[in-house]
């Protein structure tokens, strides 16, 4: 088997998180051959082993067309760090979030950035109180009262706007984008019901046509691999 087959072995057992024997791999000379063994195969697994394999597929299609990168490069163990870098995350995950039929996880801040903006904001409220207070009490306590009313309101403010700019990160046990995949999976239960026949089928198509370059409709059932697909 050449690059081509192996290429389009691993990323068949990677999008259906299944293992294919070489054995078996040599002996499938048509497409719906490799169709029925993956059906058989995905039959096997349980219901939500199934439906994660889905999840994975529609994912990581929407974060090709979101990143302009080839489905083959993006892989169950693929860091999301690696796809989804801090300073555009937040673009990419709007524009998937945008595109895509499934609900994402809420990007949220990190625990650093919880502990210093709690510590930033009590320490300068009570300091900045504390000189509004002594500034104001010779004056008029409600004058003091009413400035200190206007500076709460204004670091809640500026809190609130800055807020959006922070939400960047995604759920420590989010590594990869399996570990996505099985989030957005919980998110999206009645969405990823396990695949049908058809839906294996398709799947099957498109990284058979990724991966030799050639047209969806071209492929067909008895479409052998080498004579007819043009596999090397």
């Amino acid at each position: 088997m050449g690059l081509d087959g192996v290429e389009l072995v691993m990323n068949v057992e990677d999008t259906f998180g299944i293992t294919i024997d070489d054995a078996d791999a040599s002996k499938m000379i048509t497409a719906g051959q490799l169709h029925q063994y993956v059906s058989n195969k995905v039959q096997s697994l349980s219901a939500n082993s199934c439906a994660t394999q889905k999840c994975f597929y529609v994912l990581r299609k929407h974060a090709s067309t979101a990143l302009n990168i080839p489905t083959k490069k993006i892989r169950p163990d693929t860091p999301v760090d690696t796809l989804f870098p801090l300073s555009e995350r937040r673009f990419f995950w709007k524009k998937i979030s945008h595109n895509a039929p499934f609900k994402l996880p809420k990007l949220d801040f990190s625990i650093w950035v919880y502990s210093y903006l709690t510590l930033v904001y009590v320490i300068g409220f009570i300091l900045i109180c504390n000189i509004i207070w002594e500034s104001c009490k010779e004056a008029s306590i409600l004058v003091g009262l009413i400035v200190m009313g206007f500076f709460v309101w204004l670091t809640l403010w500026s809190f609130r706007l800055l807020m959006p700019f922070l939400l960047i990160h995604l759920p420590r046990s989010c590594k990869t984008l399996g570990d996505l995949s099985k989030i957005v999976l919980s998110l999206n239960i009645e969405l990823f019901k396990p695949l049908s026949e058809k839906e294996v089928w398709n799947i099957l198509v498109d990284l058979i046509s990724e991966q030799l370059g050639i047209d969806k409709n071209s492929i067909k059932p008895g479409s052998r691999f080498v004579e007819d697909l043009g596999l090397s």
